[in-house]
């Protein structure tokens, strides 16, 4: 059965699930993962907070884009792709994703989305640098502006009241559906 698309990518918002979902769905479907934050993290020997800090969200945005270019290229079709909140908001990345990827919004309401980052343990907020250093204020405008973004994506997961493994149980019927 040839495959319509080169991989699936998963976005949405900082702790939507994106990473722990993907593993999840790519264990389960034998696809190869490839978390983007991850990638950009190996390939500058730098964790996320530091690649803001030298050299400022631009330089990070160009850098998710390339992985994600390197992670298409060599995808054998049978890859799931996990993005940082940001990544699909970048013109050129959302284009480039849109048209050899099949995207998926893992959608949460703000409120949600708050509650899982005040019961996150200090080292996960740190890891998202936007997260760490906006208010709750601040962060509901980013989430405004990046939904302006993840609506033009076709399909979509509804993530409130799901855990991981139910979340990726929805992946993997999305894939089941649509990526063949």
């Amino acid at each position: 059965m040839e495959k319509k698309y080169k991989a699936i990518t998963l976005c949405g918002f900082m702790f939507a699930g994106k990473s722990e979902a993907a593993k999840i769905a790519a264990d389960e479907t034998g696809f190869a993962l490839c978390d983007i934050d991850s990638c950009v993290e190996e390939k500058k020997g730098l964790k996320i907070f530091e690649i803001f800090e030298k050299f400022g969200e631009k330089e990070f945005r160009r850098l998710e884009r390339e992985a994600a270019a390197e992670a298409i290229n060599s995808a054998a079709g049978s890859l799931i792709i996990s993005t940082g909140g940001g990544c699909p908001c970048d013109v050129e990345t959302f284009d480039l994703l849109q048209r050899h990827t099949l995207m998926v919004y893992l959608h949460l309401e703000f409120d949600e989305i708050l509650g899982r980052m005040r019961q996150a343990p200090l080292c996960e907020i740190k890891k998202r640098p936007l997260a760490f250093k906006l208010s709750e204020i601040e962060l509901f405008e980013l989430y405004k502006l990046r939904l302006l973004s993840y609506e033009k994506i076709k399909r979509s997961v509804y993530c409130a009241g799901l855990d991981a493994k139910q979340t990726a149980k929805k992946i993997i019927e999305i894939i089941a559906k649509d990526f063949y």
